[in-house]
C-alpha cells in the first residue's frame, strides 16, 4: 500500500483518479491546487504525487519545484497534462518529474505509469535502506572504536591522577596492573621493577587464573620475557606464542599460552621495569591496538614509577637525617634515650586504629620522632636536673615545643609540621601550652603524640621520679581522658597497646 496525492483543479478528475487508485490498493488524498497540496505534503509523507500542469494559485510546475526543493528525491511526481500542454510536460520531466500522462488518459497507461513510479520508489527505498545499513554497520564499528578509545583515555586519565595523588609505589603498581589486565582482557598479568645497575628483577605484583591475590611468584616464562625486553629495551609482542620462533628461542615451551606481550617501563632510555600480559589457550588473542595502548600506558606509568622511586630514596635520606637529629637531642639527656623511638612506636599503634592514609602515617612517624627536637635549644643542665625545677626553668622547658615548631617550619617535606610540634603539649580541656587550645582545635597528630609521649614518660625512668608500671600508666591515661587527652585516642591506644602486648 502506497500513499498517493492527486492534485487537479477539476473535481471530476480528482474523483475518478481517487476511485481507480483506491481500487488498486493505494491510499489517496486529493488537492485542488498546488498550495493546498503543499499544506498536505508538509504533514504527511507521500510516495507519489499526480499533478495537473495548469491550476490556480500554484500551478504544477511550481509545485514540482517546491517538492524537489523540500523533499529532494523522496517523492516521485507524475505530470497530468492536456494535449496542448505536452511541451510543458516534457519540460517538467527535465525539471525532475518522473513521467507525464496526457489527458484524457487510458487506464492501462495510468496503471503502468503509477506502477513504474512506485517500483522506482521501492528500489530507491531499498537502496537507501542498504546504504543506511552499511552506514549503520560502519557507524557501529566507529562507535566501538570510539568506546574503546574513550575507555582507554579514561584509564590513562586514572593513571595520570595516580601520578599526581600518590607516591606510594605499591599503590601505583596495583592500579597500573589491574587497569592493564582489564583493558586487554589478559588471563595473567605480572609487573616487575628492574635495577639497571645490578640487573636485579624484583617482582612487585602478579595475577593469574590460579592466584588472583597478587601473591604468585615470578615464573620462568615471565622472567625470560622480561630479560628479553630489558636487554632490547623494546616491547615483545607474540600474537600466537606457539607459532613464534622467537618464543621458542627466548621463552621456552609453554603449551597453555595463547598471546603474550611484554612492555618495558623506560625513562631516559633506562629500563625501570616491565609488565607482562598473556592469555591462556587459543581463544583470546591480543591485537596491535592492545600493544599500542599498553605501550602508551607504560610510558605514562614510567613517570609515576620513577617519581615513586625517587621519593622512596628521598624518604630514606630524610629519615636518616631525622634519626641523626634525634640522636643529637637524646645525647643531651641520657634519661630520654630511646624516648622518641618509643613515642613513634606508640603513635603508629594509634595511627593503625585510625586507618590513616600511608603518606599521612609516614608524616606522623617523622613528627613523632621529632616531637622533642626543640630540646636541642634547652640547656642540658636543666634537662638533666634531678631536683625540682623552679618557675624560670619550667618556662624554659615549656618553650621547647615552640622552639621545635620553629625548627620544623622550613621543612617542606612535613607540611603543617610546625603546628603539630608546637601543640603536642596542649591539653584537651584547654589548660595546656603554649596557646591553650582545646578539643579539636588541637591538631590530630598533636593529640596522638600527646598520648604516646605521656605514656612513655610515665613508663620510663626519669631523674625526678620512679618508673610507673604499665597498668598504672594505663589507669592514669584513663583518669586524664577528656581532661588532658582526647578520650577517643586514649581508648584506641589502650586497646591497641594491650592487643600488641598479647601478640
Amino acid at each position: 500500500m502506497s500513499n498517493i496525492l492527486v492534485v487537479d483543479d477539476e473535481m471530476g478528475v480528482r474523483e475518478s483518479l481517487h476511485v481507480f487508485l483506491t481500487s488498486e490498493g493505494h491510499t489517496i488524498d486529493t488537492a485542488s491546487n498546488g498550495r493546498e497540496a503543499m499544506n498536505l505534503i508538509e504533514n504527511k509523507i507521500y510516495d507519489l504525487v499526480l499533478t495537473d500542469m495548469t491550476m490556480p494559485e500554484m500551478d504544477g510546475m511550481t509545485l514540482l519545484k517546491e517538492i524537489k526543493d523540500k523533499l529532494k528525491e523522496r517523492t516521485s511526481v507524475i505530470i497530468l497534462t492536456a494535449d496542448g500542454s505536452v511541451q510543458k510536460a516534457v519540460s517538467a520531466v527535465r525539471e525532475g518529474a518522473l513521467d507525464f500522462i496526457v489527458k484524457p488518459f487510458e487506464i492501462n497507461r495510468l496503471r503502468e505509469a503509477v506502477d513504474n513510479a512506485l517500483q522506482r520508489e521501492r528500489k530507491m527505498l531499498m537502496a537507501e535502506l542498504q546504504r543506511r545499513d552499511l552506514e549503520t554497520a560502519h557507524l557501529k564499528q566507529l562507535n566501538q572504536k570510539l568506546d574503546r578509545t574513550v575507555f582507554e583515555l579514561s584509564i590513562l586519565h586514572e593513571i595520570g591522577k595516580t601520578i599526581n595523588s600518590t607516591l606510594e609505589i605499591n599503590k601505583i603498581v596495583s592500579i597500573i596492573l589491574e587497569m592493564a589486565r582489564q583493558t586487554v582482557n589478559a588471563d595473567r598479568a605480572t609487573l616487575v621493577l628492574y635495577h639497571p645497575e645490578t640487573r636485579e628483577i624484583k617482582l612487585q605484583l602478579c595475577y593469574s587464573p590460579h592466584d588472583n591475590n597478587g601473591s604468585e611468584e615470578l615464573n620462568l616464562t615471565d622472567r625470560r620475557a622480561i630479560q628479553w625486553v630489558t636487554l632490547n629495551k623494546q616491547p615483545l609482542f607474540l600474537e600466537d606464542v606457539q607459532k613464534s620462533a622467537l618464543f621458542q628461542q627466548y621463552l621456552g615451551n609453554t603449551e597453555k599460552l595463547g598471546s603474550m606481550m611484554t612492555v618495558p617501563f623506560k625513562r631516559k632510555n633506562q629500563v625501570l621495569g616491565a609488565i607482562v600480559l598473556s592469555t591462556q589457550g587459543g581463544q583470546n588473542r591480543f591485537a596491535a591496538e592492545d600493544l599500542f595502548f599498553i605501550t602508551t600506558l607504560a610510558n605514562q606509568a614510567s613517570i609515576a614509577i620513577e617519581n615513586a622511586q625517587l621519593y622512596t630514596d628521598l624518604q630514606e635520606y630524610f629519615a636518616d637525617t631525622i634519626r641523626a637529629l634525634v640522636a643529637a637531642v637524646e645525647a643531651k639527656d641520657t634519661y630520654t634515650f630511646g624516648h622518641s623511638s618509643r613515642v613513634t612506636q606508640y603513635s603508629m599503634l594509634i595511627a593503625d586504629r585510625l586507618e590513616i592514609d600511608p603518606v599521612e602515617k609516614r608524616r606522623l612517624e617523622y613528627l613523632a620522632l621529632l616531637h622533642d627536637i626543640g630540646k636541642i635549644g634547652i640547656d642540658e643542665k636543666i634537662l638533666r636536673k634531678s631536683s625540682k625545677l623552679n618557675s624560670e626553668e619550667w618556662d624554659l622547658i615549656r618553650n621547647h615545643s615552640t622552639i621545635g615548631g620553629s625548627i620544623i617550619k622550613p621543612i617542606k617535606f612535613l607540611p603543617s609540621g610546625e603546628t603539630v610540634i608546637r601543640h603536642h603539649h596542649e591539653r584537651f580541656n584547654g589548660s595546656g601550652y603554649p596557646d591553650g587550645l582545646r578539643g579539636e582545635e588541637i591538631p590530630l597528630f598533636s593529640r596522638v603524640i600527646a598520648v604516646a609521649d605521656s605514656f612513655d614518660a610515665m613508663t620510663s625512668l626519669r631523674p625526678y621520679r620512679d618508673t610507673m608500671k604499665t597498668d598504672e600508666a594505663i589507669l592514669e591515661l584513663r583518669r586524664c581522658s577528656g581532661e588532658q587527652f582526647d578520650p577517643k585516642l586514649v581508648d584506641l591506644f589502650i586497646n591497641a597497646f594491650i592487643e600488641d602486648e598479647r601478640s
